[in-house]
């Protein structure tokens, strides 16, 4: 594994520093954003991004980043189907090292940025990516930090997002994300209203593709 670790110190007394705080540091012990919790996340989630890999991505050799890959549960699982590029960015150090531990394989072959999206994304070139996607991390960004919507556009070619549109908190911003890429030339291909599901885990989840 290639780790680039983001020293860069954040001034935790500014909201966007906070929401680094909460997800970097495990802040105060909260049980929701606790690392293992992303070991054996619902499944449903995974299908469904499996679903739209396989049908509007399916060549294996494609370059993939996930925002927010967390333990790097949905990239193993990735590794598993033979996926085989495959790069993370995950803010959260213990998470990365519950990945060396309980995904040594993908350990041993992803590349992954220990840092904020926003501390790492102008790394990325033009299209250097085939896919990015993201699940229940863009409802994080702050909105001093949109500015990385762009970002992303232009480092890939395709894009899926799982996130909720439709709530709002402390560390939760709601976006359309259709309205916000269409903008930066991607072409939605699928609008998925996870509501549909019937599971409260999914309320104001919308499952979004795009292609440039």
């Amino acid at each position: 594994m290639e780790r680039l670790v983001d020293n860069q110190d954040i001034n935790k007394e500014l909201p966007l520093g906070a929401i680094h705080c909460y997800w970097r540091e495990f802040c105060n012990g909260s049980e929701f954003n606790d690392p293992k919790l992303y070991l054996n996340a619902p499944p449903q989630r995974w299908i469904l991004l499996r679903f739209f890999i396989n049908r509007f991505f399916p060549d294996k050799d494609i370059k993939i980043l996930e925002i927010g890959s967390s333990v790097g549960r949905n990239l193993d699982l990735l590794l598993k189907d033979g996926f085989n590029n495959l790069t993370g960015v995950e803010i959260n150090p213990i998470s990365i090292e519950y990945m060396e531990k309980y995904f040594p394989e993908l350990n041993e072959k992803i590349t992954i940025y220990q840092s904020s999206i926003e501390n790492c994304i102008k790394l990325f070139s033009d299209n250097q990516f085939d896919l990015v996607f993201t699940m229940a991390v863009l409802e994080h960004i702050h909105p001093d930090s949109e500015w990385i919507f762009k970002e992303i556009a232009r480092i890939t070619k395709g894009l899926i997002t799982i996130e909720d549109e439709k709530n709002t908190n402390q560390r939760v911003f709601k976006r359309n994300y259709f309205d916000i890429f269409s903008k930066f030339g991607m072409e939605q291909k699928v609008e998925c209203n996870l509501e549909d599901l019937k599971d409260d885990d999914f309320y104001g989840f919308m499952c979004r593709v795009f292609i440039k």
